[in-house]
């Protein structure tokens, strides 16, 4: 049932007369994080290429693909601490540097912001992977955004329900309180943002 599942919104003041950008943050539970790429002004073939290479030398999971604006993001569900993923990414010359160093520096954490003109539009299958996977993602990839990701590995999966999502107004960025909701069904009717 979706109402285990609990999601923290930071934002900022004024947020529901605001534009509102939502951000889904890396962080997992366990203080673990999920990998999350953006790329910029480059096309598709090149961002497979890029995450083909990741998913062999570091053993991830399915590679999930949304277009924005300026290019790509991508994300999977494989679980790692932040120093080792921000080290994975500095080798890939493809990933956009200001999103790296931003996450890892800054925040501590990656977002993958999902404004409404992004859109799933590509998968790219892993083929072996023994790394834990992130179901309170999954589950929010899959409730809320309806992207069509592979059913999560039980073995694999960490059964956590907790992650961060951030939502800011799109024209400033900031920090404020924190508000609970006690299920995705009350985040979506609070934004109506999803299905």
């Amino acid at each position: 049932m979706i109402s285990n599942i609990d999601l923290i919104i930071e934002r900022t003041n004024k947020l529901k007369k605001a534009g509102v950008c939502f951000g889904i943050t890396s962080k997992c539970g366990d203080n673990k994080h999920i990998v999350f790429c953006d790329f910029d002004n480059i096309n598709i073939s090149e961002v497979f290429e890029t995450l083909k290479n990741m998913q062999f030398h570091y053993e991830l999971s399915t590679f999930y693909i949304v277009k924005s604006t300026n290019g790509y993001n991508a994300f999977c569900l494989s679980k790692m601490d932040l120093k080792d993923i921000t080290s994975m990414l500095k080798e890939y010359h493809s990933i956009d540097p200001l999103f790296i160093k931003l996450s890892s520096e800054k925040r501590k954490l990656f977002v993958l912001r999902m404004d409404k003109d992004k859109h799933f539009c590509a998968k790219l299958p892993s083929y072996d992977t023994t790394k834990q996977l992130s179901n309170a993602h999954y589950r929010f990839f899959t409730e809320i955004m309806d992207f069509p990701l592979e059913p999560i590995n039980k073995r694999l999966s960490d059964n956590l329900k907790f992650f961060r999502i951030i939502a800011y107004k799109s024209t400033k960025h900031g920090w404020c309180k924190s508000i609970k909701f006690n299920n995705l069904k009350e985040f979506k009717s609070e934004y109506g943002y999803g299905r």
